[in-house]
């Protein structure tokens, strides 16, 4: 779900949301347009407000690259470096 509709969903203005969180309205503003890639913690709050509604990786990019590489997939092992693969 996009933090725009769970914030029209849930009766949420900008700024209400935005005091529930210690951040400015500007901020969830555009964040909501798309217009801002959240810092990791302001995201990481937004999805814990939200219950895991919003996805704190739909809002930064570093959230969304870090949980990208540790899917639980297994590393194959690289040649010649003498570890064996690893598993996030």
């Amino acid at each position: 779900m996009t933090l725009a509709t769970y914030l029209s969903d849930h009766g949420f203005t900008d700024a209400a949301f935005a005091e529930r969180l210690g951040v400015a309205h500007t901020t969830i503003n555009r964040a909501k347009r798309g217009l801002l890639d959240l810092r990791v913690e302001v995201a990481l709050k937004i999805e814990a407000e939200t219950g895991g509604a919003v996805s704190a990786a739909s809002l930064s990019s570093d959230v969304a690259k870090a949980r990208a590489l540790c899917t639980g997939v297994r590393l194959p092992a690289v040649a010649g470096s003498g570890a064996e693969g690893v598993s996030c």
